[in-house]
């Protein structure tokens, strides 16, 4: 090779090569901030047209990656399932209709999986209209009494609600809501309390909304210093009707109302539907319960379908909002389709098969859950951002997979972050945060118009999480405007 030629090709490649220099130094000097010295941290910046790693730091180390998991559930979710996929959710009947339009057998809503079955969030129908419109297309079926039982069908999915590695202190919040094939207005209800003015005093439960047959629940909940905020936990997982609160909440002397998770929502949903039919005017002898039989005992005719949004919508409501239920379902729901079993470890193995076919194996995934809230989950920034830039890489779900994310001082987890800065606009990543653990990932759209995938973890931090935070949002704030 001549000298002219090589000297013809630094100037060529010398651009790149100051660019990843400058954001590995960027890199160290992370490293360096007094709030990060004492943390363990993984990064890896990655180009996403040439590949080239701009910086790495322990970017194969195994971290708790809390929320960013939730990119594994949502991407492979679109991959398997396809944007423009629908959950179902059917209302089935055995039995016979007699000539009084009596129904001599039961009536069964049957679940799919739709996390957003109940919720009202976008154009989907909150809890009280899903039981008007159930009853409704009961009523259009001829069907004025019910001889046998409400049941709600959640064979679909298989495996227990709440995933290896999720704790007591969360399972009975809201976040922490139990994973099912029926689920109902977000497997949730609300829990009000009567404040009280004075620090330390006893805070007295004032009931549920709506009330929750069965559930009985203890406050061991005081009311904390002004300022101090919500620290009150319902303490429970799946199927414990007996819980106890215990904790904080804000002085004063109103109402102050907490979110907890449903002991059993499927067997809640069917008790609101008897309720309702009753309230309709439609008999029913029987009562309340669940089938969780893998196989119908009798043949049963569907007498009405509702649809889900598109995955794409319920993708991007995860993502931008960090629902643990979606992203739970989602990994559940990928498991049925390929594997034929609703379980979180066929969703896992699933999962794995379509990124190495995809030419991604990951080096440091342990993969209790699809949300990031357990704590035996791990994986390296390296996976987590060579995901990211093999979603961009996808013309296919390209759109679909951005306009999911959070984005910096717009939207989402990342709407507050940024924005008077010239990053504003240009940083799209999940967020995640769990104690002692932070991470984003996502990408960088730089104003050249060069994208860069990312993934930033950072774990057992010893200074203030806000201090870790600020370090982290300035880091990507200077990938942009460097």
């Amino acid at each position: 090779m001549s000298r002219l030629f090589r000297i013809f090709l630094s100037y060529l490649f010398w651009p790149a090569l100051l660019c990843g220099q400058n954001v590995q130094e960027l890199a160290e000097q992370l490293l360096q901030r007094p709030a990060l010295q004492q943390a363990r941290l993984g990064l890896l910046v990655v180009d996403v047209e040439s590949r080239q790693p701009l910086a790495t730091v322990q970017a194969e180390e195994a971290l708790a990656p809390a929320s960013s998991l939730k990119l594994l559930s949502t991407s492979t979710a679109l991959i398997v399932l396809g944007a423009d996929y629908r959950f179902k959710t059917e209302l089935q009947i055995d039995g016979y209709l007699d000539a009084q339009g009596v129904l001599q057998g039961n009536l069964y809503i049957k679940g799919y999986g739709d996390p957003s079955l109940g919720s009202g969030r976008g154009n989907t129908l909150d809890r009280e209209a899903l039981l008007e419109w159930l009853c409704d297309r009961v009523a259009e079926a001829g069907i004025r009494g019910i001889a046998g039982d409400v049941l709600a069908d959640d064979s679909w999915f298989s495996g227990p609600p709440a995933p290896e590695g999720w704790s007591e202190k969360d399972g009975g919040n809201y976040y922490a809501a139990g994973v099912w094939a029926l689920n109902f207005a977000e497997n949730m209800y609300r829990l009000r309390f009567q404040q009280h003015p004075k620090t330390g005093g006893a805070v007295r439960i004032l009931g549920t909304e709506p009330e929750v047959e069965g559930l009985r629940l203890y406050s061991r909940v005081v009311s904390g210093a002004a300022g101090s905020g919500d620290n009150a936990y319902i303490y429970g997982l799946p199927y414990d009707f007996d819980r106890e609160v215990r904790g904080s909440i804000p002085p004063g002397r109103g109402v102050f109302v907490i979110k907890g998770s449903l002991p059993d929502a499927p067997l809640f949903a069917a008790q609101q539907l008897r309720k309702k039919l009753l309230g309709e005017g439609i008999s029913v002898l029987g009562k309340a319960g669940v089938w969780r039989k893998p196989k119908e005992a009798r043949p049963r005719e569907v007498i009405a379908v509702l649809h889900s949004p598109p995955l794409s919508k319920l993708v991007e409501w995860t993502n931008r909002e960090s629902l643990n239920l979606y992203a739970e379902v989602f990994l559940r729901a990928v498991g049925r389709e390929r594997a034929g079993e609703g379980s979180v470890q066929a969703g896992v193995e699933v999962l794995r098969g379509v990124w190495a076919e995809r030419g991604l194996k990951f080096r440091a995934l342990q993969m209790a859950d699809g949300s990031g809230l357990s704590a035996n989950d791990s994986i390296c920034a390296a996976d987590l951002a060579m995901l990211v830039r093999k979603m961009y890489a996808d013309v296919h779900l390209r759109d679909v997979f951005l306009n999911s994310l959070p984005l910096a001082g717009r939207r989402g987890t990342l709407k507050s972050s940024l924005r008077q800065s010239p990053a504003a606009g240009r940083i799209y990543a999940k967020t995640g945060s769990m104690k002692g653990v932070r991470s984003l990932t996502g990408l960088v759209q730089q104003p050249s118009g060069k994208w860069l995938a990312f993934s930033l973890i950072v774990n057992d931090y010893t200074s203030s999480a806000s201090a870790v935070w600020r370090e982290m949002l300035s880091f990507l704030e200077k990938l942009v405007v460097k």
